[in-house]
């Protein structure tokens, strides 16, 4: 184990929104910070960034680089490095990287995000950030008034494919294989205009990652041109849990409204903790976490002086 650095007031696991976000208000609050990053960003697929004011439309890549940019100002270090554990001490936290470095924090702030789960169908994976969302408030608009699929199944399923007509008259359902949905909701589905395909689904036809067309396994194809489907994630690190902290059944981490999670010190924002997964709202998250954070700082220094 390599040597462990000098205790820094806090650690930042994760550089997105959230983690940035956190680490820019601790930075104006004079803290010095450490960011760990591995570079792996949720929304490294994706094409654009949307619903965030005054970045609208810019890509994930170009919005990192321009807030890792305005961090500089600032008493924040940024490492690239893989985070494999964190350990509790008597100051803190201690943080064991993959690559042998060792770092120590008074306070630690996880932005780990989560994955998603893409479907695990031919061409789902070339489609992916193009074509293929999971987020309709993020990416229907580019495809609005446009042949959309939605796959799905259940109830939950039937609510989705409601849920994008919103942006689209013309939408239909696959269930790829299964339903589980009460008939007057496949009522309600008929009399919306929505079809529902419960064909397993062979391939998503494609041009360099532009859907063109569903094609089902009994041999029918329907020309549709974006696809979403029922998102499904894990968590992209099991260290909160590890630490003890509480989860949905979700697997998001649980949190009261400063991001605190119950274990002393250890705060959790973004797409890891229970929210909208929004760009905007991990970076507010992570702005609200860095005032707990501080606060928090600043009583502890109260308590050794035997101030408080």
């Amino acid at each position: 184990m390599g040597k462990a650095s000098p205790l820094t007031d806090v650690i930042v696991v994760g550089g997105g929104p959230a983690g940035i976000a956190g680490a820019m208000v601790l930075g104006r609050c004079r803290r010095q910070v450490l960011v760990l990053d591995s570079g792996e960003p949720r929304n490294r697929s994706t094409q654009a960034i949307h619903g965030y004011l005054t970045r609208e439309g810019i890509a994930p890549s170009e919005f990192l680089e321009h807030a890792r940019a305005e961090l500089k100002a600032y008493d924040v270090t940024w490492r690239k490095c893989t985070v494999q554990e964190i350990l509790r001490t008597d100051q803190g936290f201690r943080i064991l990287c993959v690559d042998g470095t060792t770092y120590e924090a008074r306070k630690v702030l996880l932005a780990t995000g989560v994955r998603d789960t893409v479907p695990d169908i031919p061409g789902a994976e070339d489609c992916y950030g193009k074509s293929l969302f999971h987020c309709p408030y993020c990416d229907a608009w580019e495809v609005r008034d446009r042949s959309i699929a939605v796959l799905a199944r259940g109830d939950a399923g039937a609510h989705f494919a409601f849920l994008l007509q919103s942006w689209s008259a013309d939408v239909m359902l696959f269930t790829h294989g299964r339903t589980g949905m009460k008939r007057s909701i496949r009522s309600h589905l008929d009399r919306a205009g929505i079809a529902v395909h419960t064909a397993p689904i062979a391939k998503l036809d494609h041009e360099r990652g532009l859907l063109s067309a569903v094609v089902l396994q009994d041999g029918r194809s329907f020309p549709r041109s974006a696809l979403f489907f029922n998102s499904r994630f894990e968590q992209h690190s099991t260290m909160a849990t590890e630490l003890g902290c509480r989860t949905y059944r979700t697997g998001t981490v649980i949190t009261d409204r400063l991001q605190r999670t119950g274990v002393p010190g250890l705060f959790v924002a973004g797409d890891a903790a229970i929210g909208t997964h929004f760009v905007s709202v991990a970076a507010a998250e992570g702005a609200k976490a860095a005032v707990a954070i501080n606060s928090e700082l600043v009583d502890d220094a109260l308590r050794e002086r035997a101030l408080l």
